[in-house]
């Protein structure tokens, strides 16, 4: 019995030590220095969004960088047009959808109905200036007081987009959808 104790107990300490190693990096090496340019709107499809947009290509690159960073990666968001050392990572790519969704679905229907919606495709570049790889995404945000503010809601979707496309490129495993 008290084998069996001891083994289990062994067995338990491995499995947390295993868990609380450091992030898997095949996409980004520990210390490689990422810049994240801006995404491209200028193919964007907006449907049923009043406000100026021309805000979010940089907005999501600000996002995506500060996700990168506290994954422990050296990671800018750079404007559209900068220069771009050769010795670095670059995460470039463009929004393809904002979608402001319908506050008077997201009241009375709800269940997903009349969701904002913000979606961008891109690429990662690595320092030899192969394609490390490629992704899309989006998310979909729908609940808030009263329907929620569509500005709110897309906000949240830009800041989900960020940490998903972090993630790929902290894991190196990369999604299309």
């Amino acid at each position: 019995m008290r084998a069996v104790t001891t083994v289990a107990v062994i067995s338990l300490v491995a499995v947390i030590a295993g868990c609380g190693g450091a992030k898997s990096r095949h996409g980004a090496t520990g210390g490689s220095k990422i810049l994240v340019r801006e995404f491209d709107m200028s193919g964007a499809q907006v449907t049923a969004y009043e406000r100026a947009t021309n805000g979010f290509g940089l907005e999501f690159a600000q996002a995506l960088a500060k996700n990168l960073n506290e994954s422990g990666f050296d990671a800018d968001a750079v404007p559209r047009g900068a220069a771009v050392p050769t010795d670095v990572m670059l995460v470039h790519g463009d929004v393809v959808k904002i979608d402001g969704g319908n506050r008077a679905l997201r009241y009375t229907v709800g269940f997903g109905a009349g969701a904002a919606e913000f979606r961008v495709r891109g690429k990662v570049v690595g320092q030899s200036g192969d394609t490390v790889g490629q992704f899309a995404t989006s998310r979909r945000a729908g609940v808030g007081a009263f329907g929620g503010d569509t500005e709110s809601l897309m906000h949240r979707c830009v800041e989900s987009v960020a940490d998903d496309v972090a993630d790929m490129v902290a894991s190196g495993k990369y999604a299309s959808e």
